[in-house]
């Protein structure tokens, strides 16, 4: 059985739906910056003190990457979402573009396409 069977593709809809996504990435691009510059200087504050309980913390918090490797990680997750919205138009207009050609193609031969 197809999953797709019956399935319509609503442009409207999905234009809305891209629209807000478009909107909560934009969100996500003006806010992220200052969160980041935030956990920064909190990090340079060093709130863990120089004694010894504090040199491990920091070792074992900042070891490995730690918050530089989640900042890098969360920079470019939010450019991929700010990306993924146009290519999800794209995707939606090559859809109905190629589902557009098979109907008249369909239609020259005398018959009916039904996706």
């Amino acid at each position: 059985m197809n999953p797709w069977n019956e399935s319509v593709l609503t442009k409207s809809v999905v234009d809305r739906g891209i629209s807000q996504w478009a909107t909560m990435a934009g969100d996500m691009e003006r806010d992220v910056p200052k969160l980041t510059a935030e956990l920064l200087r909190c990090l340079e504050a060093t709130p863990w003190g120089n004694h010894a309980e504090g040199q491990a913390f920091q070792a074992s918090h900042l070891g490995d990457g730690g918050p530089t490797d989640l900042i890098n990680r969360c920079e470019k997750l939010v450019k991929d979402i700010a990306e993924l919205g146009d290519g999800m138009r794209a995707s939606v207009d090559n859809t109905l573009g190629a589902h557009s050609a098979n109907a008249q193609d369909w239609a020259g031969m005398g018959r009916t396409f039904e996706a």
